[in-house]
This record gives C-alpha cells, structure tokens and sequence, in this order.
C-alpha cells in the first residue's frame, strides 16, 4: 500500500501511456473503415442503380386520337341559342335564372279593386256656436304611404275660415 501512495502519479501516467498506444494501434483500423464508407457513398452517387423503364400508360391520349377522328355535330338551332343567347340573372342565393322567368314578365294580375276617398263621420260635439262635427279622411290614391292612414279633421257647419 505504501507502494501506491508514494507513487500513484506514476501509476497514473502508465495506464494512460498504455490506453494511448491502444488507441494508436486501433486508429488505423478505424480509418480504413471509414475510408470503406466514403467510397461506398461516393460510388453510390456516382453510379446509382437505376430501376428499369415500365410500359407507359398511353390509354387517355389514344381515347383522345379516337374521338377526335370521329366528327362532332353541332346544333346552333334555337334550343341552344348560340347566334340568339337569352339574358341571365343572378338570383339572391347565386343561381342563375332566366331573365324572362323574372321581373315585369312574369307579373299577374290577380285582383283589381278601386281605391277610394273615404270620409266617414267620426263624432259630433255640441258648443254653443253650433255643433262641431269630426270627420275622419282616408285617401286611399295618395302618392306618399303617410298620408294613405286616415287622419280626423274637426268642422262645423258656417266655418269662419276654410278647412281641408
């Protein structure tokens, strides 16, 4: 024991020197190996094994041959409308309909009814100057849709001014 503890360094040194030279005596192995790989990939690249060439598919070209020796008939006659084309319109939801299948040609009259001027007498209020009279006016012909409800208008019989 006192061998080691005076001389451990030593000891040390050794069995490095000795894993060292085993390292030495291997590294050409390792290298030639290496060497191997390198040349194995470099010949791969080089000259890479090439799959040999199938059959072509060469049915959708020899259908197309096939159709295009038979003549194709045309019809510009009037269902087609070709020379004469309809106009289209797009609908709300994005489909496209036939310009004659909406609007002011498709319109039809279902009912016809007059419209009228109605004046109906509402109430009558005695005052002391005569009795006053509430008449309600509804026009059923009037150009704004405000002036279509009925409104009431107040009267009597010797008005001093005039009223609607």
């Amino acid at each position: 024991m006192d061998f080691l503890k005076k001389h451990y360094e030593k000891v040390i040194l050794g069995v490095v020197l000795v894993g060292l030279s085993v390292a030495v005596a291997v590294l050409p192995f390792f290298i030639s190996s290496e060497k191997d790989k390198l040349d194995q990939m470099k010949s791969a690249v080089l000259h890479p094994k090439v799959k040999p060439l199938t059959n072509l598919d060469l049915t959708l070209p020899e259908q197309a041959l096939k159709r295009l020796a038979t003549p194709a008939v045309i019809d510009f006659g009037p269902p087609n409308r070709v020379f004469n084309p309809m106009p289209w319109q797009k609908a709300a939801d994005g489909h496209l309909l036939l310009r004659e299948s909406v609007g002011p040609n498709r319109i039809v009259v279902t009912n016809i009814a007059p419209l009228y001027l109605v004046l109906t007498l509402d109430s009558v209020a005695p005052s002391d100057a005569g009795p006053k009279y509430v008449i309600g006016i509804e026009k059923q012909a009037a150009p704004n849709s405000g002036q279509r409800s009925k409104r009431q208008s107040l009267c009597s019989l010797n008005p001093a001014t005039k009223n609607e």
